[in-house]
């Protein structure tokens, strides 16, 4: 046995007996239990727990998903709706980390997901192979395809792919997260949750291991997967009461070298730039002080900083003397770039707040990605 990560051979195998399968589907009438055994291996280096595939090809077309869990009253209770609140906020925060266009959700059921994901995005669809699940989503008014997310599929960009309890299925599961790396525009994100296979592994938790889950993630696993696939890793923890583990990950945009990305970086800013009557830079520390040499200056009003001690002083090759940030000045301005990153949220909040700042903010690392205010630039 090999591991579905690293491809290294797996050294601790254990033969269970009597694996469970089917646990999402129910009968009319009593049946006898199939016997069915596996080999569970453990990979060491990449902590990641994995079974043998051993279902039938055509096993998810008539799959009963955990997030369709559906009461007498119609009401879902699966696991997206039982944490409507979480889902709810992940999709606006990664609607703020890249933008709000396009939302794809792989494995949706009966697309859950994506009712909440109407809120947050100009277009969301899903893919699921089970043909009921399809139906059950589109009778809510979503776009889903029937059928599977793989080396097929061509649909443009997203700018964000999620996939719930969908990676301890798969056979290979880093080739997938390949495939949506290609799928996602620059600075695209991917959202990713599964059971917490590290907990299952640590305790002994039998019971939570069964045919259809053939890989049991740890955080370290979850990471290493979709740090092979190409994507960078900026969220990994617990979530669900320690029960579930989830990830976040961005695709860069194509790193042109520093050089290269300085130039284009700067030159969409001073296109920006070029819109407003009045700027200020805020944060002379390295950064700025880096940042500052490139840009078009002659609209620049101050070049301020939260250091007391730097009031008065200069930033080489700029006449503008340094200014401790007070509401006078800086509601000269319409627009704020913010190049003290660190200390982004906090300096918006003073904007915002203490100096009731009514222009535009933006941060250097905007320049990136997808910045509302750098559309078309």
């Amino acid at each position: 046995m090999k591991c579905r990560i690293c491809g290294g051979v797996i050294s601790e195998i254990e033969h269970l007996t009597d694996v469970k399968s089917d646990v999402n589907r129910y009968y009319r009438s009593p049946i006898k239990h199939k016997k069915i055994n596996a080999d569970y291996g453990y990979c060491t280096k990449c902590m990641l727990g994995q079974i043998d595939y051993l279902l039938d090809d055509k096993f998810y077309d008539g799959y009963a998903m955990l997030q369709d869990d559906i009461d007498k009253d119609g009401r879902d209770r699966g696991i997206t709706a039982r944490y409507e609140k979480y889902y709810r906020e992940m999709l606006g925060r990664l609607a703020s980390i890249t933008d709000h266009e396009r939302l794809l959700d792989i494995g949706c059921g009966s697309g859950t997901l994506l009712t909440y994901g109407k809120d947050y995005y100009d277009t969301v669809k899903g893919v699921e192979p089970s043909v009921d699940a399809c139906a059950s989503g589109r009778s809510r008014g979503v776009d889903i395809v029937n059928g599977y997310f793989d080396e097929n599929w061509s649909d443009g960009e997203y700018s964000v792919i999620t996939a719930t309890q969908v990676l301890e299925h798969l056979e290979d599961p880093v080739k997938t997260l390949r495939l949506i790396a290609r799928n996602l525009k620059g600075g695209g994100t991917l959202y990713a949750d599964v059971p917490n296979g590290g907990r299952i592994h640590a305790n002994g938790r039998y019971y939570d291991v069964y045919l259809e889950h053939i890989n049991y993630w740890s955080l370290n696993a979850l990471v290493a997967a979709v740090t092979y696939a190409g994507l960078r890793v900026i969220e990994a923890k617990e979530i669900h009461d320690g029960n579930h583990i989830c990830i976040i990950a961005i695709k860069d945009g194509n790193h042109k070298g520093y050089n290269g990305d300085r130039i284009i970086q700067t030159d969409r800013l001073n296109t920006a730039i070029r819109k407003y009557n009045a700027f200020s830079i805020w944060g002379c520390g390295v950064k700025g002080s880096v940042f500052v040499r490139g840009i078009s200056n002659h609209k620049l009003k101050y070049l301020f900083d939260s250091d007391i001690r730097l009031e008065g002083l200069y930033v080489d090759d700029f006449e503008i003397p340094i200014s401790y940030p007070d509401a006078a000045k800086i509601n000269e301005n319409d627009l704020i770039v913010i190049t003290a990153t660190e200390h982004r949220d906090d300096i918006e909040k003073d904007l915002r707040n203490r100096y009731d700042y009514k222009g535009d903010i933006l941060a250097i690392d905007d320049t990136q990605y997808n910045c509302p205010l750098l559309k078309g630039m």
